[in-house]
């Protein structure tokens, strides 16, 4: 209850950036998303990603959606992004926020 205490009182991020969300499970896989500054969902970026018990394709597709997710969010941060996600270089390196979920599967990670 101390945790969530400090939480729920912790001031918002300072200036409203692009989040980068995760949320890990092991039979279900790792749901992902991406939010924008407003914390509206951006269009299609709702992805699953599964590493466990899939095969080395599936373990490398991940990868790239996971590559793919984190270069939407950092165009995002420079007002780039219109929602899609294609493979171009993002440009340059920018700090993200990443949102990582804590049931379960963050527990045994």
């Amino acid at each position: 209850s101390d945790n969530l205490h400090k939480a729920l009182l912790s001031p918002p991020l300072a200036t409203p950036k692009p989040l980068l969300v995760l949320d890990p499970g092991f039979k279900a896989g790792i749901k992902c998303a991406v939010l924008d500054a407003r914390g509206e969902v951006e269009s299609k970026t709702l992805r699953t990603v599964h590493f466990i018990g899939g095969t080395s394709s599936s373990r490398d597709d991940g990868k790239s959606i996971l590559a793919e997710l984190l270069k939407c969010t950092q165009r995002l941060t420079n007002d780039e992004c219109d929602g899609g996600i294609d493979d171009s270089d993002g440009g340059g390196n920018k700090d993200v926020c990443v949102v990582v979920g804590n049931g379960h599967g963050t527990r045994e990670a």
